[in-house]
């Protein structure tokens, strides 16, 4: 996928968040109680860029038929832009790997390892925008859910 691709769909899932009050400073109150909550975990750099890349292989090779080359829909649903930074944006990562790892790919589920769904995930979540880390997403649920 392109860079200019990753940066347009990255754009527009923070700047929907931004407009529409997705951070959670952005529902600070005259008091700015809010300002002080952090950010949620997905959005602290989880994933490396390497693990997306890794990632970005699994998508074209499992699931870009069902949900498009661009992530933007084919048969499956949209995982990318608007959609997805509602469904997603907020979230911890590990409700969106357990919706991945036990229905993707439909009926079929066994096809793909736990290692490279997660790595799929980190491909999504870049592509959306959010930013990467220095270290490797573990295939830790508990550790996913901070």
């Amino acid at each position: 996928m392109s860079q200019m691709l990753r940066c347009s769909f990255g754009q527009s899932v923070v700047a929907l968040l931004l407009l529409s009050g997705g951070f959670a400073s952005s529902a600070a109150g005259q008091d700015g109680a809010a300002a002080d909550a952090p950010l949620p975990k997905i959005w602290t750099g989880v994933f490396t860029t390497e693990q997306a890349e890794r990632g970005e292989k699994v998508f074209h090779a499992h699931c870009a038929h069902f949900h498009g080359e661009d992530l933007t829909g084919a048969e499956g649903p949209s995982l990318a832009g608007a959609t997805f930074a509602r469904n997603w944006g907020s979230r911890y990562v590990d409700r969106l790997f357990n919706k991945i790892k036990n229905n993707m790919p439909p009926g079929e589920t066994f096809l793909v390892s736990d290692r490279d769904k997660l790595d799929a995930v980190t491909f999504m979540l870049l592509t959306n925008g959010f930013p990467t880390g220095s270290t490797e997403l573990k295939l830790d649920l508990s550790a996913m859910a901070d």
